[in-house]
């Protein structure tokens, strides 16, 4: 397998990145729980096993992913001879010193592969590169394969919020603090 080159996205990558298929096959979801006390509030997150694998379409619509891009201040792909694989986008200014990871996806064909983790680096050395502290990942509550590599990459579950997305779906936040 030839090795995945990461650059910024080119004018030519954008029509590649209309058409990934960013929906996802999961057999998990999670139930998000708040219990509020005297000493404090706490949540969790428990991931739970569905009764059968769905097909989970992307929590943003094109005109959405579009409005996503253009706020963006990085969008950097990972293509392998010339065709994007994976592509992630950074916004550095809505949450100074955040990069919060708006969007993220990895072909269909290029999954579990590792793709998805050199991307989550790439953007971590962005952020490093403009001295920003932490990353922050949102990530669809149906989502189980994100989930799954956020927690396995050193993020962190950092809250939620409920019909965070344009299709109402619940967001789960993780970070992972950088080291400068």
């Amino acid at each position: 397998m030839a090795k995945l080159q990461i650059r910024r996205l080119a004018p030519r990558d954008v029509e590649q990145l209309v058409r990934m298929d960013h929906s996802v096959q999961t057999a998990f979801g999670y139930k998000m729980e708040c219990q509020r006390g005297a000493s404090g509030t706490a949540h969790s997150m428990t991931r739970m096993r569905l009764p059968r694998e769905l097909n989970v379409p992307y929590p943003r619509d094109d005109a959405s992913l579009a409005k996503s891009w253009s706020r963006a201040d990085q969008i950097l792909v990972g293509s392998l001879d010339e065709t994007v694989m994976a592509y992630v986008c950074i916004d550095a200014q809505r949450m100074p010193p955040t990069a919060c990871i708006s969007d993220f996806c990895v072909d269909p064909y290029a999954r579990r592969k590792g793709i998805g983790s050199v991307m989550l680096r790439a953007a971590e050395d962005w952020a490093r590169g403009k001295k920003v502290r932490q990353v922050l990942l949102e990530v669809g509550v149906k989502n189980d394969p994100a989930i799954r590599m956020a927690l396995k990459n050193g993020y962190e579950n950092c809250g939620y919020i409920e019909d965070y997305f344009p299709n109402r779906e619940t967001a789960i936040f993780f970070r992972k603090l950088i080291d400068l």
